[in-house]
C-alpha cells in the first residue's frame, strides 16, 4: 500500500528536497491543488483501503511513512520558518489531525463531495502563511 501511494504521489524527491531548501518561502505552502489533488484522488480511488489503513495505522506501519514525510518535507519547511524544536510536535499534531479529521469526514460521506470542494475546505482551515515568519521565536517565547 505504501509503495502504491508513493507511486501515486511520486515527484522527483531529490529535486523536491532541494527546492524546499532554496525556494522562496511562499512556495513552501503545500496546501495547493498540485499537492492535494493527487493525494485526495488516491484516497477517493482507494476508499476501503484508506479506511482500513487509518483504523490500523500501527499494524500497517503508517507511522514510518509519516516519519519519512516529517524528515524530508515538514522538517525542512519548519526549519525555514524558524519554528522551535519544542513547538514542532504540537504544531504538526494540530495540522495532521486536522487534515485527517477533514478526510475522515469525507470518507464517512463516501467521498461524495468533489475533490475540489474538499481542497477548498482544507485551504480555508490552513491559511497561506504571510511573507514574514509564521512562528516568530520572539513572539511566542518572550
Amino acid at each position: 500500500m505504501n509503495e502504491q501511494f508513493r507511486a501515486c504521489m511520486e515527484k522527483d524527491s531529490d529535486a523536491f528536497s532541494a527546492k524546499l531548501q532554496n525556494c522562496p518561502r511562499d512556495e513552501l505552502y503545500l496546501i495547493t491543488q498540485d499537492y492535494l489533488k493527487p493525494y485526495l484522488s488516491y484516497i477517493k480511488n482507494n476508499k476501503r483501503l484508506f479506511r482500513t489503513a487509518t483504523e490500523n495505522t500501527a499494524v500497517l506501519g503508517l507511522d514510518k511513512s509519516y516519519d519519512r514525510m516529517f524528515r524530508h518535507v515538514f522538517t525542512p519547511i519548519l526549519d525555514r520558518y524558524g519554528v522551535l524544536q519544542q513547538d514542532r510536535p504540537y504544531i504538526m499534531a494540530f495540522y495532521i489531525r486536522g487534515l485527517m479529521a477533514i478526510i475522515s469526514e469525507w470518507l464517512k460521506n463516501d467521498c461524495t463531495d468533489s475533490i475540489t470542494y474538499v481542497i477548498s475546505v482544507i485551504q480555508q482551515c490552513v491559511k497561506k502563511p504571510q511573507s514574514e515568519t509564521i512562528y516568530s521565536q520572539k513572539k511566542l517565547h518572550n
